[in-house]
């Protein structure tokens, strides 16, 4: 375990599974650890909307290209969804392409529709290809949106955030 302190540089160099931890115990550089970057609106309307439709529905605009800068080097890009609902049952969702979905996942039912609730769900997304350093804000990727199954319940969507997160190695 060796740290490494350059004064021409300025850095603080760690182990790697090394990190700097404060009085109170905040840890700073520990692997595993996500770091919210950036955060865009996908919902496809502009008030909140209501659905209790048996099928599938699309709910939020067509993601046409990577919305997001790059990742920082020593960090791997994680995606999540933040929403604020309201639904009197589970609902599923997806994120979904024209060649069908590529990630689904259930959100639980918070039993009103009068107020959001907010739900963040981990998922994948179609994304540039390589490394995350290499990615910027407009690479194209595979159109894709977000699709909900209500399952015959009432579900009120209030908003729909992609945030993307760097994870450190």
């Amino acid at each position: 375990q060796n740290i490494l302190l350059d004064p021409a540089t300025g850095k603080v160099v760690l182990g790697s599974s090394d990190w700097i931890e404060t009085a109170s115990g905040y840890q700073i550089g520990k692997t595993g650890t996500q770091v919210l970057k950036e955060m865009a609106p996908i919902m496809g309307f502009d008030l909140p909307v209501r659905t209790a439709t048996s099928g599938t529905v699309t709910i939020s605009r067509t993601i046409e290209s990577y919305p997001f800068s790059s990742c920082a080097a020593g960090t791997s890009r994680v995606h999540k969804l933040v929403i604020r609902y309201g639904s009197m049952g589970t609902t599923t969702w997806e994120i979904a392409t024209s060649g069908g979905p590529v990630a689904t996942f259930t959100v639980p039912a918070t039993n009103s529709t009068a107020s959001g609730t907010v739900y963040t769900y981990q998922v994948t997304i179609p994304t540039p290809t390589g490394s995350c350093t290499g990615w910027s804000q407009g690479t194209d990727t595979d159109d894709w949106w977000v699709r909900i199954s209500p399952s015959s319940n009432d579900t009120m969507i209030y908003q729909i955030f992609l945030a993307a997160y760097d994870q450190i190695l």
